[in-house]
């Protein structure tokens, strides 16, 4: 499947509401299961907003998680999923809306929160590339095995082996009834 990152912001109703956000990295890498981890900390400029509504808090709608920072936290092997909701770190939902604080003005401009997302997007497309390069240089090896012996059963394991050897040994017949 290789790695699709996509990051959008927006589209906003017309007042004040807050710009939702739109953030889904994943990758689905099981025929090599590399193993993909990162741990790192975005600073942001301003508070972003977790929560079920877009509107601002006097017109009613509610937040459940206010942050100055994202997360982004993977530890997994094989496959890679990372919504939006998964970068505020200490969200308990599953499904909230992340949305980024209202701007005056008929084009506020959103270029502070534009460069964290696509740092966020570099580091997890390095941090991709190096999992699946490391995987791809990692080898086959042929099963061999490993005799595991105990002294103090030398005698049983033996006598055990002679009693298969003699089973192996006699002649097997066929009885037509």
């Amino acid at each position: 499947m290789g790695l699709h990152i996509e990051c959008k912001f927006g589209p906003k109703k017309r007042g004040g509401f807050r710009v939702p956000v739109h953030f889904l990295a994943q990758a689905d890498e099981q025929e090599f299961n590399p193993h993909f981890q990162i741990n790192k900390k975005y600073s942001l400029s301003e508070k972003i907003f977790g929560g079920k509504g877009g509107a601002v808090e006097k017109n009613g709608g509610i937040a459940c998680i206010y942050a100055d920072h994202l997360i982004l936290d993977v530890n997994c092997y094989g496959s890679l999923k990372i919504a939006v909701f998964n970068l505020f770190g200490c969200c308990g939902c599953s499904n909230c809306q992340v949305y980024l604080p209202w701007r005056p003005g008929a084009h506020p401009d959103y270029s502070d929160f534009e460069q964290v997302f696509q740092q966020i997007a570099n580091d997890i497309r390095a941090m991709y590339e190096n999992a699946v390069a490391e995987a791809l240089a990692s080898e086959e090896i042929a099963q061999y095995d490993v005799v595991v012996f105990d002294s103090s059963q030398e005698t049983i394991l033996s006598e055990k082996l002679k009693e298969k050897e003699e089973i192996k040994s006699r002649p097997q017949r066929k009885l037509k009834i």
